[in-house]
Parts: structure tokens; sequence; C-alpha cells
């Protein structure tokens, strides 16, 4: 079958046009793999078991572009290569070559080539793949499954997940190198050596590139249990402990503003078909949607580079291949994985013959950098032009790693060239096992040529004649209880009934764009977003919000806007412009008073994790997906004192997953240590009781105090495992330890909360106030419930299940 479709143009800066290639009516192409077989056509495999010729797309004017299904019912093509007139394609469980014996551009026979490699019905285990070697060897890479404790935990229960394996020509499989994560991309240099990316997560602190070490450990235990000196030993590497084996180091780690989610990267062979960059190797990312460039030195037998950002907003793009007319053919698909829109198709970018002004190379020399730009550069840069900033990486099996050790690099001086192409940069402090990243500002080609990308990240494995070191650096493996300690303090304002604590009439909607007018949210019930399409009240926090970090999810459709409450009447507006956001503060009068200081929006249809932090009127930090974009902007002073809300216009927007984290309060000085003194426990309870804190386990009750004053104040700092269900009996009232209905924080038949505010083993503050018969209850600082309650009983804690721990309970005849 053969469909026609028309192509469309994406505007894109000087230099490339990026073209996008519609696919047939109502085709969803989740590309996962390209090739060019020598008719003409390009040949894409995609993630939903189809293979797809399409002519006419490397014509002039591609409008005239036909798609014709070659192969159908596949599994996941990953990679795609040719052979010879057949074709060959990766499918997760068995390497194919797809024969047309007839000429009818249909695929006949399926000959299985290879399929000795370990697979499990984990979800996550993919198959990558195929470059091929001079010898005609093909390589392929392969997913560790992502099981518990956490969805991203990396394991591999089968054999050779988390590895590269080489394929012969004849099908035989070799072991390659092992260490990997979610080695998604594979490629060779313009000199032949293999090269792969892998993608943030437990052992990757970001994205990294390496040049793949035959038999080599890249830094991801799992794969280890079934290389030959582990099964020798009968040893299985844990999860969390760094294995003592020799770590090949990345030659490129990408800054996580730049990537998240690397693709796989090709080199540009094309003999200056696609521009200046000969030689350098061009790398796909989904979550951004852009093409990165980079190139790889070696520094004494150490490789190592420099990575820029290329073309943003083509799209989740996963793969990358040169057409023969030198043009970049990508691949895109992002279910399931995350990614900008659009998730699926195919782009074209071409090269125009204009050379922008860009950085060409960046080479490390005694000392520092060696710039060389794509034009001479006008006029003088001074040393204040360069601002560079260095940082490592912890490696451990957290997901991910912030960029740690962070420095301030002086420059000493800079020099150009007598043809003024290149810039040396003279950084005396320079040091091995760190990223170098490097801003020019107000830098300019002859002319006036703007500086199309003034940021280089460069990863210092070696110095030249001097030492080398990992960037992402083995340190003390991080506990489970720092685990905790990341839920701790955190209110979860949406989880559970996600209208319990707010007032406003905004509806629960799928979060989902309708695909006739990507303007507008589709209208179908769902629970995955709060939607303020047909909202007349804002969505307004019922309780005045101390000071503290507020998180939450924001999706925007096309030209969206949501306005997000700041203390002063202020807010937070974030705007989706098409090709780009914008986040802004506004004052109490609606005027512009702040605005981020870069755009990593990544458009309509996306979920973007905003974080704020507030104190005194104060908005002391912004970031947007844990980039930071906005710091120490001042607030007007009064304004409501229930200033956390979500206005309903302008819009439209949703949000999901709204999170407050008060500033914590210290363990009061004053006061009766409940804890202290002997208990007596009835029924099934098990405790242990310490000086200060308290466990308990099992099922039974516990007094602590015959009664209470009548006028007091209680306070706690308390944790609780899953499937546990506690109440504090505070006189005839009922509080809500731990519990699911009513939940955490509720006073039984008085004031009842459904929303699941704490997290199961996260610490959280609990204050109860009792004074003229009215019981008030905060978690966190927060205000959760309130009402009157007569009688002023024993003080106990009554546990149904699970198990309780009470780090200090203290109770006062004060108020405050």
């Amino acid at each position: 079958m053969m469909w026609a479709t028309a192509c469309i143009a994406i505007a894109n800066p000087s230099g490339w046009v990026v073209e996008a290639v519609p696919a047939p009516l109502g085709e969803v192409v989740e590309v996962g793999g390209i090739a060019f077989p020598q008719d003409g056509a390009i040949a894409v495999s995609t993630r939903r078991g189809r293979v797809w010729l399409i002519d006419g797309a490397l014509d002039n004017n591609p409008s005239d572009a036909t798609w014709t299904i070659f192969a159908d019912g596949l599994y996941e093509g990953l990679g795609l290569d040719t052979a010879g007139d057949d074709l060959m394609v990766l499918q997760r469980g068995e390497l194919s070559l797809l024969r047309d014996t007839d000429g009818d551009r249909r695929v006949d026979d399926i000959e299985v080539i290879a399929d000795d490699w370990g697979l499990s019905d984990n979800y996550h285990e993919f198959a990558f793949g195929l470059p091929r070697d001079a010898a005609g060897n093909r390589y392929v890479s392969f997913n560790l499954g992502f099981m518990q404790p956490d969805w991203w935990h990396g394991k591999a229960v089968v054999p050779n997940r988390g590895s590269i394996m080489q394929v012969s020509p004849s099908g035989n499989l070799k072991p390659w190198a092992h260490g990997f994560r979610s080695p998604c991309g594979l490629g060779f240099d313009a000199t032949g050596r293999l090269l792969a990316t892998d993608n943030q997560g437990d052992w990757m602190p970001s994205s990294p590139i390496f040049v793949v070490q035959k038999d080599g450990f890249h830094g991801h235990p799992a794969s280890l249990r079934w290389t030959d000196a582990y099964r020798a030993s009968n040893r299985v590497p844990d999860d969390k402990v760094p294995p003592d084996v020799d770590r090949v180091p990345a030659a490129i780690w990408i800054p996580y503003d730049w990537s998240r989610s690397t693709g796989n990267i090709v080199a540009d062979t094309t003999g200056g078909a696609f521009g200046p960059f000969a030689d350098q190797l061009f790398v796909s990312e989904l979550t951004t949607g852009r093409i990165l460039r980079a190139e790889i030195e070696d520094i004494d037998g150490v490789s190592q580079g420099a990575v820029w950002p290329f073309i943003d907003r083509v799209g989740s793009v996963a793969r990358v291949a040169f057409a023969p007319d030198g043009s970049l053919i990508c691949g895109l698909t992002n279910r399931g994985w995350g990614g900008l829109t659009p998730g699926h198709g195919v782009r074209r970018i071409r090269f125009t013959g204009e050379v922008p002004m860009e950085m060409k190379h960046v080479r490390l020399v005694p000392g520092g950098f060696d710039i060389e730009m794509t034009h001479p550069i006008e006029g003088e840069v001074l040393p204040s032009q360069v601002h560079v900033d260095t940082y490592d990486y912890n490696w451990w099996w957290k997901y991910g790693s912030p960029e740690q050790r962070k420095s301030v690099m002086q420059v000493s001086e800079t020099r150009l060239s007598a043809d003024r192409r290149t810039l040396h940069v003279s950084i005396p402090m320079l040091r091995a096992g760190r990223v170098a990243r490097l801003r020019l500002t107000g830098v300019m080609g002859q002319g006036g040529l703007p500086l199309v990308h003034e940021e280089v990240a460069y990863t210092i494995n070696r110095l030249p004649g001097g030492p080398s070191g990992q960037v992402a650096k083995e340190v003390e493996p991080p506990s489970a209880e720092s685990s905790v300690e990341d839920e701790s303090g955190w209110l979860r304002l949406t989880w559970g009934d996600a209208t319990d604590m707010w007032d406003g009439d905004w509806r629960l909607s799928k979060a989902k764009l309708d695909l006739a007018d990507r303007r507008r949210f589709v209208h179908e019930s769902g629970s995955d977003a709060l939607v303020n399409d047909q909202a007349t009240t804002d969505l307004a926090l019922r309780a005045a919000a101390p000071d503290g970090v507020v998180a939450v999810a924001v999706m925007l459709p096309s030209l969206g806007v949501m306005a997000i409450g700041l203390p002063g009447d202020a807010t937070l507006v974030v705007r989706d412009l098409e090709n780009h956001g914008s986040i802004e503060v506004h004052d109490n009068n609606g005027v512009q008073i702040a605005t981020s200081d870069r755009d990593i929006w990544r458009g309509p249809g996306q979920w973007h994790r905003i974080e704020y932090v507030v104190r005194k009127n104060q908005l002391q930090r912004v970031s947007l997906d844990d980039m930071v974009i906005m710091t120490d902007v001042s607030l007007p002073e009064g304004g409501a004192d229930n200033w956390l809300r979500f206005h309903a216009a302008p819009g439209p927007g949703g949000i999901a997953d709204v999170r407050l984290q008060p500033d914590r309060a210290g363990v009061p000085k004053g006061g009766e240590n409940l804890l202290a003194g002997q208990f007596e426990f009835s029924g099934d309870l098990g405790g242990m009781v310490g000086e200060d804190s308290m466990v308990l386990s099992g099922g039974g009750l516990v007094q602590l105090s015959p009664g209470a004053p009548s006028t007091c104040t209680l306070r706690a700092r308390i944790r609780f495992e899953e499937k546990t269900a506690a109440v504090l009996n505070f006189g005839d009232a009922a509080i809500v330890l731990a519990g699911h209905d009513p939940t955490t924080g509720s006073i039984i038949r008085v004031d009842e909360r459904s929303v699941d505010l704490i997290p199961a083993n996260g610490w959280f503050d609990l204050q109860v106030t009792r004074s003229e018969g009215r019981v008030v209850v905060h978690l966190n600082g927060l205000e959760v419930a309130s009402g009157h309650v007569a009688g002023t009983g024993p003080l106990s804690i009554a546990l149904q299940e699970g198990r309780l721990t009470i780090e200090w309970m203290r109770i006062d005849s004060t108020l405050d």
C-alpha cells in the first residue's frame, strides 16, 4: 500500500533547514531505525512493528514523497541496516533478514540471523542497533530491565542485559563490552571507533558518550553478573555498593539541561555536504528534542572532548543517519520515554550553504583551551567575556547526580591567532576529572555575525602531559535512609482526592491535547490533571501556606498560559509560545518584574516540573525541570494569606502533583517529653523505647499520659511504613497518624481528609493544638484539619497494623 504526503518546512537558524515529511494519514511512525536501500528510498523501522519505504524524501522538493509498507507484524524494530538488496532489522528478540524475492517492494521471506541473547518478560528490555563496521560486523546493545525497588532500578536478570554484542556477517554473537544502563545509541566515529550513548539514571549521573572499549566495564554494575569473572565465583553485583572493577571513563558527559534521553550518534563523513563540521559527531536527543554536535580528541591516549547544542526543537529525536545526498535524516519517537513533541515521524535536515558563526573546534591545550571559529572574530575578546564553570558528578546508585563540587574558574588571558579564527583562553587552575562549561559573551564574527551557540561543555579526563581523573567520582554510597529524606517534609496536596484541600471549580481530565486543535485539552474524564479550561474561579489552597518550597507539574496546550499565585498577590506566569516558552514574575498590578534567563520549555502537551522557593516575600529560586531559571526576586508586601493558588484565567492549562515542603521546625526546647518513662503495651503491640524515641509495631495500644491540659500544644516527628494504620487519641479527639480512609491528619468524624498528604517512610512534623474545646492539626506547618471536640481524656496511640516510628514527641501548655 502506498500513500502520498506533503512536506512541511520548519523555521531554524541560518545554515540548515529542517523539513518534516508527514506520515500517512492516521499512521503513527515511531522510528527505531533508518537505512538507505540502493533504490534511493529511505527505509525506517518502527517500534510498532513495521518497516516503511519512503520514496522521494531525498528530492530537492520532497513534497511528493510516498510511503510504502515493506514489512508488518514485527516486534519493536529499534535498529535497521541494509544487507545487499535486503534489509536487516533488529527486533526485541532477534536480528532478522528481510528479503523481497519478487521485486514487489514487500517482504517475502524473514530469516533469523541471531537471537542468542537474554530476554525476560520485563517491559524495558529493549535491543538497540545496528551500526556496521568495515569488516561487516554489526553491533547491538541491550537495555537493562527496570524494576523494584524503583521503576528506574536497572537489573540484568538474564544474560547480556546492559551489554554490547558483536554480530558477525554469519550471525555469530560475541560479547563486546558491558556496564551499560540504557544504551539507546550506537555509532562509529570517522576513524571507525565504536561509540555508545547511555541515559541518565542509577550509576549514570548524566548522559554520557563512550568510546567503547572491548571487554571494558562502562559504569553500571548489573551486567557484571554475566561476565566470566563473576560467574566463576557465583557472584552477583550489589545494587548499591560500587564494584571493585576498573571503569572506562565517558569521553563526554552531556550537561543535564542539554540531554536527558540520548539516542544514537553518527559521524559527518559527507565531505562538506552537511556543512563545516567534517568528521564531527551528531547526537540525537529525545527529551529536549534537539540535535547535539560533539567532537572527541585523544589526550595522551585518553578520549575526551566537547559537546554543543546544534539544532533545537526538532522533536523527540531517537535516531539520526546521514543520507547519500549528505542530509541528516531524523527519526522521532517518545512513547513511554517522554520527550519534546512531535513524538513520532521523520525529519530531514539540509545544509543551505550559509556558514553561521559557531565554535568549530575546542581543543584542550596546556594551560587552557584553543577555540577555533567558523569565521574570523571581530574586535578583541577580553577575559571577562569568557565565563568558565567546572563541576563533576557522584557515581552512585541513586537516579542521576546533580552537578557536584562546582567552581568558577578565573580566565587569566585571552589571545587571538593571526587569522583571528582561533581564540586561546588561559585557565591556570584547570583540573582533570572535571567538566568545563564555557560561555562566550559578546563575541561576533567579522561583519557583526552573531555567535549562534555561546556555550560548550568539555569533559576533561586528562590534562596534556598531566594527571587523569574520572568525572563521575566514586563516593560513599547513599543509604536507604537518604532516599527517605528525599520524601520527608513534603505534603502531596493533590494525591488521592485531588481537590480535598482546595476551593475552585477546575475539572479532572486526561492529560491529553485535542489532536484536531492542540490549543485545547480533550474533554475526557480522568485523573491525570486538573484543568482550568471551564473554570470560573481560582483553584486556591484553603489554608495559609507557610514559607518553603512549592512544586507542581504543568502542562499547557499550544499558546496556553498558567498563572501561579505567589506571596504579595504576585504571580508566576508560564506561557507556551509554540516554538519556545517563557516564565515571568508579575507584581500585584500585573507588571512584569522578572523573567527567566534561559528557555528550556519543551513545548505544548508535555509535563514540565516547576519548583520555586518563597521566604519572607522573596522568591529565592525558580527551577524548570530541575534547572534553575530565576533567582532572588523581591515580592510585594501584604496580600492574601492563602496565596498558593492557580488562576482560572487566562488559561488554558493543566496541573498535577502539587507539593509543598514548608520550612522544618526544630525540636521544641520546652514542654514535657512524652517518650520518657515506662510504658505498658496492650494487645499484640510491640514497642522499642529510647530516651527520646519510640518504635511501635503489630497491633494494640500504648498510653503516653493519663491526661493532657485543656489548653496545650503537642508536637512530634513521625514516620510510618506502608500499610500502617495508627491513631493518636488526644482526649476525645482521634487524630489519624497513618491511614487511607480517612488519611493522615484527619480528626475522625470531625474533619476528615481524603487527600494522601504524607508518603510512607517519609518523616513528617505533627502539631496538635487544643484550646477552648477546639482542636487544630498541622502537618509540616500547614493546617489540615480542625473542629470542636469535647473531653480531655488520656493521651494514647492505637496501632491497628504496620510500623510507626516517633523520633520525638513533646507537649506543653502554650499555644505557640
